[in-house]
């Protein structure tokens, strides 16, 4: 698949992600190949949460990563 379902950008999915996380544990998120969710991509690095995101462009040339950290407690 090339995009995204937009429930995997949502607040409650970002929030089930974060109680499955050890303070410290990270996560790495593919948003795909051609950016038809970079709108939602750049809210969720924009966006105060439990988890701290980071977005990573252009790995292996093709796709955008979000690497997530969990905040200390």
């Amino acid at each position: 698949d090339l995009v995204v379902p937009l429930q995997f950008f949502t607040s409650e999915f970002m929030e089930n992600i974060s109680r499955l996380l050890e303070p410290g544990g990270e996560v790495l998120f593919n948003t795909g190949i051609n950016q038809a969710n970079e709108a939602e991509t750049d809210q969720i690095v924009r966006t105060e949460t439990a988890i701290k995101f980071q977005k990573l462009e252009q790995v292996n040339g093709t796709n955008t990563l979000l690497l997530g950290i969990k905040n200390e407690l």
